[in-house]
């Protein structure tokens, strides 16, 4: 989602979403891929198959050290407006725990907390925390980065950090 409209607005990472074993055209073989199964529908952006936000945060959520952070900041809010809460559950419905807690965390940052409240408080309950949300030894050029803990969601960032959030619970 994010991708496409970077497309349509302007440059953006060369990141293609695909199902697994679908295979890539060679014109394509450059582009970075997150192979993933979405449980709903995809959208259509000018005749283009699109993940939906939805399926888009919970990717995020469930593979952050496989998705490209540069330039979230620019997006990630409007996304997250974006998202419908039956869509969001129907995405997330059968993942692990981790997975719910790291896409309510991302909504958090994404100035969505009432969606963040619901996945916190309908997460399956069958493990606990603390999740990782990023890569543990992430430098940030020589100075390592000390990660966020958000109590609420179980989640040590090591992800937003980056951009100086502070708006982490």
């Amino acid at each position: 989602m994010a991708q496409v409209h970077g497309w349509l607005s302007g440059s953006t990472d060369a990141t293609i979403g695909l199902p697994p074993r679908v295979k890539v055209p060679r014109c394509l073989e450059d582009y970075q891929l997150c192979r993933w199964v979405p449980q709903i529908p995809l959208d259509d952006v000018e005749g283009l198959p699109v993940w939906k936000p939805e399926t888009l945060l919970v990717f995020m959520g469930a593979r952050p050290t496989s998705f490209e952070w540069s330039g979230i900041s620019e997006w990630l809010q409007d996304a997250c407006r974006l998202l419908d809460e039956g869509l969001l559950l129907a995405e997330l419905e059968d993942r692990p725990r981790a997975v719910w807690m790291k896409t309510a965390y991302i909504t958090e940052v994404g100035e969505r907390p009432d969606l963040s409240d619901v996945l916190a408080e309908g997460a399956p309950t069958n493990t606990q925390g603390p999740y990782l949300f990023g890569e543990r030894n992430r430098h940030h050029g020589t100075h390592k980065r000390e990660p966020a803990w958000s109590p609420k969601h179980e989640v040590v960032d090591y992800v937003f950090p980056r951009w100086g959030n502070d708006k982490q619970q």
